[in-house]
């Protein structure tokens, strides 16, 4: 058996976060592309968007929501009638959450759907991740780690460009990040939580130590998409349906896929990818899968604090 195992510290971020949440066992479609972080505002709604939304909130799940965090699109995503997005997270712990949804008509008065989760993971602080890739020796060469971990270290300039840009003194996302290759047939079932769990500890390494533990089996014979599993796991098949190595830019996107859309599954963007659909498939908040201000990750309150960190998220919420 061949061995190659390295550890990379990438800590930009704050508190550490270990929760469990429970997640659908699906394949999602991916980014088709890296793309760099582009500054953008949160939605400025019009007057009286605020207030009806408000009050969607109260009548929907009885909770007071002050001051909403809002995404609208008058374009639709490119997918027909103009909408409103607005989510609320509101801790039950350090590390896990109840998230609010409410998918709108624009003017905030017509609530198309509306979803409510619990114990989702906080998108915020340090997450320690355990990356295992199969070798494939058609995806997979010896440049593969350096350029899986300048990607990795990508993701977290990603978060720590965009804390800067909102004037934030630390990012409010980083990831801790430990990487090895193992051979074909070493893990009995990429795809299994538990198979990769076996594998990896026969290596050692204790799996419940990481927040996050990814699968990535880039099988030339097996074109397959992703998915977020229970307990924290995130699996990663040959979506590109690539049949040679990789290059730098190529596991660019396979970083994008895992970390700004897998683990955003744990975080709590549902598998329906309904918080702020496209359909032109690009997000409207890149590299972020959906606005930065549904993760929380924006101050709509104005207190100079983003509100998943804040004492008082959304001006106050009940």
């Amino acid at each position: 058996m061949r061995e190659t195992v390295r550890s990379v510290l990438l800590v930009f971020g704050i508190t550490s976060s270990a929760a469990f949440v429970g997640s659908t066992n699906q394949v999602h479609p991916t980014p088709g592309r890296n793309q760099d972080l582009v500054a953008r505002e949160p939605s400025k709604p019009v007057d009286g968007v605020a207030d009806a939304v408000r009050d969607a909130y109260m009548r929907e799940f009885g909770a007071r929501i002050e001051r909403p965090a809002l995404h609208i699109d008058p374009s639709g995503g490119g997918c027909g009638a103009p909408y409103l997005t607005t989510t609320a997270y509101l801790r039950d712990s350090a590390t896990s959450a109840r998230v609010l949804h409410l998918f709108a008509t624009p003017d905030g008065r017509t609530v198309i759907r509306k979803s409510r989760l619990s114990s989702v993971v906080v998108p915020a602080g340090t997450f320690r991740v355990l990356t295992v890739i199969t070798r494939h020796p058609e995806t997979v060469d010896d440049s593969t780690l350096g350029n899986w971990e300048a990607a990795q270290a990508k993701i977290n300039r990603d978060h720590a460009r965009f804390a800067a840009a909102r004037g934030f003194p630390r990012p409010i996302i980083s990831f801790e990040n430990t990487s090895v290759l193992a051979d074909v047939g070493e893990i009995a079932n990429p795809r299994s939580p538990a198979a990769v769990a076996e594998a990896i500890e026969r290596r050692g390494f204790v799996a419940a130590s990481y927040r996050f533990v990814v699968s990535i089996n880039l099988d030339p014979a097996q074109p397959q998409g992703g998915f977020a599993g229970a307990a924290g796991f995130v699996y990663m098949g040959n979506y590109g349906r690539w049949s040679r190595p990789l290059t730098a830019e190529q596991w660019l996107n396979v970083a994008g896929a895992v970390y700004h859309h897998e683990v955003g599954h744990h975080w709590g963007w549902p598998g329906s990818h309904d918080w702020a659909p496209t359909c032109n498939r690009r997000s409207v908040d890149p590299p972020f899968i959906v606005p930065a201000t549904l993760f929380g990750w924006e101050d709509v309150d104005g207190d100079g604090v983003p509100e998943i960190l804040d004492a008082t998220p959304y001006g106050g919420s009940l």
